[in-house]
């Protein structure tokens, strides 16, 4: 059998074949990521929609609760310090009272 000659038009064919694959296939990828990106969008939108306050329809997002309850949080953090705080005197103060009210009660009764 002979072997057939490969001329110069026939690489240049093969390699022209080649780079139209090649261009059909990023194609086929730069199509794809241009309908992901534009699916993506939409949900990157709604997404948003839930973290940022909406003025049109006057409600919060989650970040701005999120925010709200850690402010309510470290108010009642300080309220529950302070009540503490004064349970805490009181404690001292009655047991200083009743110390002395039984030290004068001994002392009475000698």
């Amino acid at each position: 059998m002979p072997v057939k000659k490969v001329t110069q038009k026939d690489i240049l064919l093969s390699i022209k074949e080649g780079q139209e694959n090649m261009a059909k296939t990023h194609l086929d990828f730069a199509s794809s990521v241009s309908t992901f990106m534009n699916d993506q969008d939409h949900i990157n939108n709604k997404v948003l929609g839930y973290l940022e306050n909406n003025s049109k329809t006057n409600t919060k997002g989650i970040v701005q609760l999120a925010n709200d309850n850690k402010v309510r949080l470290d108010k009642k953090d300080k309220v529950d310090a302070v009540r503490v705080g004064k349970a805490g005197l009181i404690s001292v103060a009655a047991g200083f009272i009743g110390g002395v009210i039984i030290f004068l009660a001994k002392s009475l009764m000698k």
